[in-house]
């Protein structure tokens, strides 16, 4: 799915938490202001401790901004909402299968998520009851686990020339309101099996970079890409 259906189902999700019915939005404000229409903000690797305790974290990011406000390199909540991806609940269920097995090295993980943070106020319990939520837009997966390199990048489009547009991953998070630019970059397979093709809205991780036009501001890049997260649909 291309950024705009990302774009889409993300203020589809913003309407349906407005107007449905359940839980709420503890601070509806708070939640909106943070919330990164980009593609490539706003991921995170997700970790299941059990049922009601999961681990979420920013890749590439060092911290993150909890549900309690605190800041911490890596935030737990109460539950993973999969509900605003539009999935199937029989993929919701393939992806939830594997998230007790995701492992808390970026190194390892397998499964990506687009989202944010949400404290959840669920009024349907007397009293009614508060705990955190971390809300998914989108999901990305690898076809298997398996150690690869902790630089992620977006796929935005390709290939050109040989060249695909990339923009690195939570780059806003790391340097607040940075100017993140697509930039081309060639893509050399490091990883097991076979090369993979990469489709516009994917997420790679990659080994290495070099500069192709050392001083030439915004210039081509090469990655040596080791795995590959499409976007489940």
């Amino acid at each position: 799915m291309a950024a705009g259906g990302i774009m889409r189902r993300l203020l589809l999700s913003i309407l349906v938490v407005a107007f449905g019915c359940g839980g709420e939005i503890a601070d509806r404000g708070k939640a909106l202001e943070g919330l990164s229409t980009d593609p490539w903000e706003g991921i995170y690797a997700v970790q299941q401790i059990d049922s009601n305790h999961f681990y979420v974290n920013p890749v590439v990011a060092t911290q993150i901004q909890c549900p309690d406000g605190y800041w911490l390199d890596r935030c737990l909540v109460a539950k993973v909402n999969l509900a605003y991806t539009g999935l199937s609940l029989t993929v919701q269920n393939n992806v939830r299968a594997r998230l007790p097995a995701e492992p808390p090295y970026e190194s390892s993980v397998s499964v990506l998520m687009k989202g944010r943070f949400i404290n959840i106020r669920d009024h349907r319990t007397e009293p009614p009851t508060y705990y955190p939520e971390f809300r998914a837009i989108a999901v990305y997966m690898a076809p298997t686990m398996g150690d690869h390199g902790v630089d992620f990048r977006y796929v935005e489009a390709g290939p050109d020339s040989g060249y695909y547009y990339t923009r690195a991953v939570n780059l806003d998070m790391i340097y607040p309101r940075n100017f993140n630019r697509a930039t081309r970059s060639r893509l050399l397979w490091v990883g097991p099996d076979s090369e993979p093709t990469y489709p516009p809205d994917s997420i790679i991780a990659d080994r290495a970079l070099r500069q192709l036009d050392p001083g030439v501001l915004g210039g081509r890049i090469e990655l040596d890409v080791d795995q590959l997260f499409t976007l489940v649909q």
